[in-house]
């Protein structure tokens, strides 16, 4: 394809942000859009030269369900992630694949971290580093399931955070964005 957009709405989107910077640095055209920004304004883009991933964690994302019947028909490759096999999204798609997360708890730890991983991978099949990206998330993941329990248990702690006055920022850059 002469581009790559993955588009996906909240932490789905989000999840995305550091797999398109990743995939641009091995010379591929590739962008993330907001999936409301591609259905409404940016679809001119998806042609038979598009592979567009979309993400979406149920797969029924109203955004998502939309803008896969405005494509349709366009000639572009669509893959998308989701977490659920039954869902429109993994159903209509060309390629469909399953993050395979269990249920969120607390916001979308699981998915958005799962999403994340899958888009790792992705991105070390296309450097053909695909063992070495497996053996790194799967230390990654024994450390981070410890902290999964204790995010849920201390979630009631969470308002004291969201009321100081003073804002907190965050930051990242290139692949480490999302």
């Amino acid at each position: 394809s002469k581009r790559v957009i993955v588009s996906g709405m909240g932490a789905s989107l989000h999840a995305s942000l550091g797999f398109t910077y990743s995939l641009n640095s091995l010379g591929l055209c590739a962008q993330s859009i907001e999936a409301s920004e591609l259905l409404y304004f940016l679809d001119s883009q998806v042609d038979e030269q598009t592979t567009l991933i979309l993400v979406s964690r149920s797969g029924e994302s109203v955004e998502i369900t939309r803008l896969l019947k405005k494509i349709r028909g366009r000639g572009a490759t669509v893959i998308g992630l989701s977490n659920i096999a039954e869902s429109t999204l993994a159903r209509v798609v060309d390629q469909a694949i399953l993050v395979a997360s269990p249920p969120d708890e607390f916001v979308a730890i699981q998915t958005y971290t799962a999403t994340v991983a899958v888009f790792a991978l992705i991105h070390a099949a296309f450097k053909d580093d695909l063992n070495l990206a497996f053996q790194d998330l799967l230390a990654t993941s024994e450390i981070s399931a410890s902290w999964i329990p204790e995010c849920v248990q201390n979630r009631q702690h969470f308002d004291v955070f969201l009321r100081l006055r003073d804002p907190c920022y965050l930051l990242g850059r290139g692949p480490g964005l999302g």
